[in-house]
């Protein structure tokens, strides 16, 4: 739903920028988590912002830690015979469950 309470289209469902605040006790769809961070990483202005970017040690880490837990959650998946998550699926679930944030 928009501002005035209406239901948005899916092209403005896209486009929208989700807070937050307002996702406390709620859960956002899949395709508005990465609409959002699409929608916010274009707006970074790394010029303005630099301390906003990440060095490569930095950006290899996170990719290291985002890979341990990605293969944890799937062997937990192959023990209770669920299927696994795609890596997008696990790291919409990681950055709500585990950063607590979208």
């Amino acid at each position: 739903l928009g501002s005035d309470g209406r239901e948005l289209s899916r092209e403005d469902q896209k486009q929208r920028v989700v807070l937050k605040e307002e996702l406390i006790g709620q859960v956002i769809p899949y395709s508005a988590f990465w609409g959002s961070v699409i929608k916010q990483a274009e707006q970074v202005d790394f010029v303005e912002n630099p301390s906003l970017q990440m060095t490569r040690k930095q950006v290899l880490e996170f990719i290291s830690v985002i890979y341990v837990e990605k293969l944890l959650a799937d062997e937990v998946d192959d023990r209770v015979g669920i299927n696994r998550q795609s890596l997008p699926e696990f790291i919409y679930d990681y950055h709500l469950e585990k950063l607590a944030e979208p």
